[in-house]
């Protein structure tokens, strides 16, 4: 028995309730190493007595644990438990294939009877209480939307005047195209029918760059966009089509033409908001500036912290009460005045988890059905206790889907990441998180895959029948390219003999597929993985071949080609071409 691969951590993705009286428990050991693991667990207040000896003992309960996952290294048993007292203690027998036979918990490994018999429960793992309110409590809305992302100034232009011509193929970040909120207003229709219910726009409030991360007024639309009242018209009109609305927030650092941070540049120590930013060494700003002569300070040493090296964005001091009251009131004033749904928090993993409680408090005070996304690009389980965010843009999967069509890894490895990603995301955060495949900060999909619009179909399936909300960056549905930021962001084609009308179509099919057939309680799992990649998910199954070669097929039976709505024969057919797929239902 290898006892150095076996692995539990009470309160992680091991072991987390799922609501106030179910707790799901999960064992790593050494693959192929553990013929059968029993959960030991009971609550820690319940004891009986022996009537023969007088004695007290532990009323323990025992359960055999389902091996439910398998990567390279190591076998993950999985049980879900009802524990109506919502207190629990336990400890896992292990039984390998020789039979030898010992006791995990919290202190180590114990012989079984040793285990059996002692009476002190300190040894044992220990989850105190199940609260409901530490729970995520994600809106339940969250889960059935099919999300749009839009980065505003380029996706369209109504009666909007601008010197750059909306047809570009080059652009750059300086560059207004003049997109709007009338733009936006007038293709909502366009949106609801492709089938997507929820959009996504990057920072929309006054700001000097054309992508708005360099705020300079919180609580006005920025003059190229339209008005407070553009932007109200815009939310009703979505309601009215049952599109929910999510926002940008860009609370880890403002814009440098902020007026506190000017406040700051002219007065130094001596002004009133002195403490609301993160000050090295004064002055602040020991350089004279124009727009050039900032942006040429990235990198060296200034005396203020900003994001990354961007000296046009310094950042927020989060421990200063004037930070706290001004954010505070942005989060609560587009919610109470102007009905928004969500709130997508830029760079959330450089915000202190302190502010970002603050925040998801803040928020939920006016609104207790704001969802609140968070831009974390790894793993990010220390943000998604229930206290701060319900959700993060989920790169984790995205990461392994990029791989995976950019033909980095084959279908086992594929196995394996996917093992990872399922193992480290517990089942009261999966559904809610926000997946991925292109953004503004990314290059588009169809530009990853040199246009092969094969592979960007496999990238779809993947990105559509995973548990999580679909996200599509605005274009990727009509098949628009662009490289890394700026060139990702072209201004929206909106000449529809420019598009590729086949995917689009695809996409509608994608959204259709996942809304009749998506199972919240499943999860995607590999079934196959030689030269054809053979998944489960939810009801449905997917054959992927991930090659440039024809691959045989060993399938039988009938099944409904649920993307074509036709039964098919597979006992008739004995290959699959090169990036092809299906998507299927056993008859």
């Amino acid at each position: 028995m290898n006892l150095y691969a076996i692995w539990h951590k009470s309160h992680s993705e091991y072991s987390y309730h799922i609501n106030d009286e179910t707790i799901h428990l999960l064992l790593r050991t050494a693959k192929n190493d553990i013929k059968e693991v029993t959960i030991l667990f009971g609550d820690p207040f319940y004891w009986t007595r022996d009537e023969k000896n007088k004695k007290y003992r532990w009323d323990m309960k025992d359960a055999k644990m389902e091996l439910k996952y398998q990567d390279e290294l190591f076998d993950y048993y999985f049980i879900e438990l009802k524990v109506p007292t919502k207190r629990i203690r336990y400890a896992f027998l292990l039984v390998d294939y020789e039979g030898k036979s010992l006791v995990y918990y919290s202190k180590g490994f114990s012989e079984v009877s040793k285990a059996l018999e002692s009476n002190n429960l300190n040894f044992f793992f220990n989850y105190p209480y199940m609260h409901e309110e530490d729970l995520n409590n994600t809106p339940s809305w969250v889960k059935d939307t099919i999300w749009y992302q839009i980065f505003p100034d380029r996706f369209c232009n109504v009666d909007n005047p601008s010197q750059h011509d909306w047809n570009n193929t080059y652009v750059r970040n300086n560059e207004v195209y003049g997109g709007n909120l009338k733009g936006i207003t007038k293709k909502l229709p366009y949106i609801k029918s492709v089938g997507f219910n929820g959009i996504y726009l990057t920072p929309i409030f006054k700001a000097n760059t054309a992508h708005k991360y360099d705020t300079v007024d919180y609580y006005q639309i920025d003059p190229s966009f339209g008005t407070n009242e553009d932007f109200k018209e815009l939310v009703k009109e979505a309601h009215k089509l049952g599109i929910k609305v999510m926002l940008d927030g860009v609370f880890n650092h403002a814009g440098f033409f902020h007026p506190y941070f000017q406040d700051v540049v002219k007065n130094n120590e001596n002004s009133k908001f002195a403490d609301a930013f993160v000050i090295k060494k004064w002055p602040a700003v020991d350089f004279d500036y124009d727009d050039y002569t900032i942006f040429a300070q990235s990198q060296k040493n200034i005396n203020y912290e900003t994001f990354a090296t961007t000296p046009y964005m310094p950042k927020w001091n989060f421990t200063s009460k004037t930070t706290e009251d001004y954010l505070l009131g942005v989060v609560k004033y587009w919610i109470d005045e102007y009905n928004i749904d969500a709130w997508r928090l830029d760079v959330s993993n450089e915000i202190s988890f302190e502010f970002l409680r603050k925040i998801k408090k803040a928020a939920r005070e006016s609104n207790p059905d704001i969802y609140i996304l968070g831009e974390n690009w790894d793993q990010a389980l220390p943000w998604l206790g229930g206290d701060q965010m319900d959700a993060v843009m989920n790169y984790f999967l995205t990461n392994i889907i990029w791989d995976f069509i950019d033909l980095k890894i084959t279908n086992i490895e594929f196995k394996n990441r996917l093992t990872h990603y399922l193992v480290g995301t517990p089942k009261n955060i999966i559904n809610n998180q926000y997946n991925l495949i292109s953004s503004h900060d990314t290059e588009r999909i169809k530009s990853r895959v040199d246009n092969d619009m094969r592979r960007v179909k496999i990238a779809h399936v993947l990105l559509f029948l995973s548990h999580g909300t679909p996200s599509v960056y605005y274009g990727d549905e009509i098949g628009m390219e662009g490289k890394q930021d700026p060139n990702n962001r072209r201004p929206m084609i909106w000449d529809e003999s420019k598009w590729d009308i086949d995917f689009l179509n695809f996409i509608k099919k994608l959204i259709k597929i996942r809304k009749k057939y998506h199972n919240y309680n499943s999860e995607m799992k590999v079934l196959s993985h030689g030269d054809v990649l053979v998944l489960k998910t939810s009801d449905l199954r997917l054959i992927i071949n991930n090659t440039d070669k024809e691959q045989k097929l060993s399938i039988d039976n009938k099944y409904l080609d649920v993307l074509n709505n036709k039964v098919l024969d597979f006992s008739e057919i004995k290959t699959i071409k090169p990036f092809d797929f299906y998507i299927l239902k056993k008859e």
